[in-house]
């Protein structure tokens, strides 16, 4: 079974899970989310996805600056106006494809976010860039989040659970539209995991720095933290 059917399998079994709520509660469409991490260019190329259910994405309006996302462009229409991208995939669905650019450099040269050679740490706030969501009366997405990693990295830290195939299931319960959000790290990575106050903590470095769960998870760099009961703690890469 070919990858990209093993993953549309997977979609629809997600829906059809949520399905059980759905018939009493909000219609559901889905969403792909598909990255390609670009070490030698400094960029990622990012491919969302989406696809019709018993709810349906209208348009998605976006905030892309265009000194840090380039190359729009989606089926159906698509309306760059200044930094505002505006994307109405066709009624059955379709893709939108962008590039980023990774790198940011603070003012005090500190990185909010960071590829090189061997590894990235970012943010998925700042892969998929927030939107204003239009879609059918009530619907919410479901959504997956999939990584295609350069040859030689061999893993991927994201705030989400894995499922089959490697990739995330991609989950926001504060809004009907799931995108993913919080600190990204992958490539050739260490780990260390620790249970804190009750809580499964993760740091993940580049492999030859320390990672290690620190007693204080406001700031513990470098590398990225995850909590497994909580939203992503304030770390930040220090590369």
């Amino acid at each position: 079974m070919s990858h990209r059917l093993a993953r549309l399998l997977l979609l629809l079994l997600l829906a059809m899970a949520a399905g059980g709520a759905s018939a009493a509660g909000s219609p559901k469409y889905t969403v792909h989310y598909t990255v390609q991490f670009q070490p030698e260019a400094g960029s990622a190329a990012v491919d969302i996805s989406t696809q019709p259910g018993t709810g349906r994405l209208i348009a998605m309006d976006l905030n892309m600056p265009a000194a840090i996302y380039s190359g729009a462009a989606g089926d159906g229409t698509l309306v760059r106006t200044a930094d505002r991208v505006l994307w109405t995939p066709p009624r059955t669905g379709g893709h939108l494809r962008y590039r980023v650019l990774i790198d940011q450099r603070r003012a005090n040269g500190e990185f909010d976010s960071r590829i090189t050679p061997d590894f990235v740490i970012t943010r998925g706030d700042h892969l998929f860039p927030p939107a204003k969501i239009r879609a059918t009366k009530g619907s919410g997405s479901t959504a997956i989040l999939h990584f295609d990693l350069p040859k030689g990295w061999d893993d991927v830290e994201t705030p989400f659970s894995k499922v089959s195939g490697g990739d995330f299931a991609v989950t926001n319960s504060e809004r009907k539209f799931d995108r993913p959000i919080g600190w990204i790290a992958a490539g050739k990575l260490v780990s260390a995991r620790e249970t804190i106050a009750g809580m499964r903590v993760t740091v993940t470095a580049p492999k030859g720095e320390p990672a290690r769960p620190g007693r204080d998870t406001r700031d513990p760099a470098p590398g990225v933290c995850r909590k497994s009961r909580a939203r992503s703690a304030n770390c930040r890469p220090n590369c």
